[in-house]
C-alpha cells in the first residue's frame, strides 16, 4: 500500500514538472506529450510484464505511477474549455485525438514490448 502511494506522488510529481518545462515551449503540448508517453510506457511495461511471473509490477508502477503521472482528466477539462471559447467541433477534435493517439501509443509499447 505504502509503494502504490509513493509510486502516485512520484508520478505527478514527475508529470508536475515535465509539465512546467513543457509549457514553456507550447501551452497545450504539456498534457499531450504526458499523457501519450504514460500511455506509451504503460504498454511498454504491460507487455514485459506478461513475459514475467506475477503482476506486482504492473500494479504498483503501473497504475500507481503512470497513474499520477498522467492526466486525461484535465486533457478533458482542456477540452471543455475549448468547447466555451472555440465551439463543440474544435473540442470534440481535441478529446477524440488526445484519445485515439494514446490508444496508438500504448498499442505501439505493447508491440515493442512483446
Amino acid at each position: 500500500m505504502i509503494a502504490v502511494f509513493l509510486a502516485g506522488g512520484v508520478g505527478a510529481t514527475c508529470r508536475w514538472l515535465l509539465g512546467i518545462l513543457l509549457s514553456r515551449i507550447r501551452r497545450g503540448l504539456d498534457l499531450f506529450v504526458i499523457n501519450l508517453s504514460g500511455a506509451f510506457l504503460l504498454g511498454l511495461l504491460f507487455a514485459w510484464q506478461s513475459a514475467q511471473t506475477g503482476t506486482g509490477l504492473v500494479w504498483t508502477e503501473g497504475a500507481a505511477f503512470l497513474g499520477g503521472y498522467t492526466t486525461f482528466s484535465t486533457a478533458l477539462v482542456q477540452s471543455a474549455d475549448l468547447v466555451k471559447a472555440s465551439g463543440w467541433r474544435l473540442a470534440a477534435a481535441h478529446a477524440g485525438a488526445m484519445c485515439l493517439a494514446a490508444v496508438a501509443a500504448a498499442a505501439l509499447g505493447l508491440w515493442l514490448g512483446g
